[in-house]
């Protein structure tokens, strides 16, 4: 069986990146679908709230108007 990768020049990922961030600085890793760990309830229903009204996608590559 051959393994040799298809992506020999990808290099050092994004996720790799931040998760290498998050335990240098003792930070909640969300970049992997970390954490391991329940939510707090309030959390869920701020999520749920702004959820409900839309906001639940990546915003544009350049940014949130209002924030431009």
């Amino acid at each position: 069986m051959n393994l040799t990768t298809k992506l020999p020049n990808t290099g050092t990922t994004i996720f790799t990146t931040m998760s290498a961030l998050a335990k240098k600085h003792e930070a909640v890793n969300l970049s992997q679908g970390f954490p391991d760990f329940d939510p707090d309830p309030e959390l869920i229903q701020i999520l749920k709230e702004v959820s409900d009204k839309g906001f639940h996608q990546y915003a544009h590559m350049p940014g949130l108007p209002d924030l431009r």
